[in-house]
């Protein structure tokens, strides 16, 4: 009971008054976008004493109204784990929008209890911001329902010059094997533009030992926020596929493709790569 109470105080702490604000409108949150590559950038995180490190690359070609042109993000993650339990990270980020670069520290830590519950809690700083938030807060806990069936709570409190946004998005997971589907709904809120809402369905299916292959869709409002307009008018969706290979049981590799749109005038497709190493 008390690790439940633990957990409710955090979130409760991570969304100030000041979480529901306007969005960073035509600079664009692409909250939604980020939410599916924390999936794709997950490493698993099991063992006594362990050290993990993993990487991340997607190239995106961006049309934009009339403007045509390419995003990049990288991103490089060290974590250590500690008796099976608590798993502190490190990790160092580059966005590149066009000509425009920013760069984001994240510091954050996973805990695990045994197999029926985990949380995580994140403190994410922007530098040299264009379009970037200033940071970030992000706390998560995930518990077993009922055998193969889980859920997750993830709230988030983003930053920006003059702007915030607050959002929280629950998930179900359902395990069948080593194959799992998960369905989340997320949620924005702002006081000047009112409520974005969105949905992601992902699911994931183990072809062999070594491999694995998964994609899914998103599928809302403000998926981007490329154009400070109504919510309403902002629709959008995003596909994505990919494959997970181990080489060795200390080496991963995966490969993912990505075409997103959004209305009115918004389209970008990408390619991404990763690693994953453990010690």
């Amino acid at each position: 009971m008390k690790k439940y109470l633990f957990f409710a105080v955090i979130i409760l702490l991570a969304m100030p008054s000041g979480a529901i604000g306007a969005s960073s409108g035509s600079k664009g949150t692409a909250i939604v976008e980020e939410q599916i590559k924390e999936g794709m950038m997950a490493v698993e995180e099991e063992g006594k004493g362990r050290l993990f490190f993993n990487a991340f690359y997607e190239y995106g070609w961006v049309h934009q109204g009339f403007k045509k042109g390419n995003w990049q993000q990288s991103t490089g993650r060290l974590a250590y784990s500690i008796d099976d339990m608590l798993t502190p990270y490190f990790a160092f980020n580059t966005y590149e929008r066009f000509t425009k670069k920013d760069y984001a520290i994240d510091v954050g830590y996973d805990l695990t209890f045994g197999k029926e519950a985990w949380g995580n809690a994140e403190l994410s700083v922007g530098a040299d911001v264009d379009y970037l938030y200033r940071y970030r807060i992000n706390i998560d806990y995930g518990h077993r329902l009922y055998k193969n069936l889980y859920w997750e709570i993830d709230s988030k409190y983003f930053n920006y010059k003059g702007n915030d946004v607050g959002i929280t998005s629950p998930t179900l997971y359902y395990y069948f094997g080593n194959h799992y589907v998960s369905a989340s709904y997320g949620l924005s809120l702002t006081h000047t533009r009112g409520a974005a809402q969105w949905g992601i369905f992902k699911g994931n299916y183990a072809l062999t030992d070594n491999m694995n292959l998964w994609g899914g869709m998103a599928t809302g409002q403000r998926l981007y926020d490329i154009y400070e307009i109504d919510a309403s008018k902002q629709y959008g969706y995003i596909f994505f596929t990919g494959f997970t290979y181990k080489l060795v049981k200390q080496l991963n590799f995966n490969v993912g493709y990505s075409y997103s749109k959004e209305r009115p005038n918004f389209q970008k497709h990408g390619i991404n790569f990763g690693l994953n190493l453990k010690y």
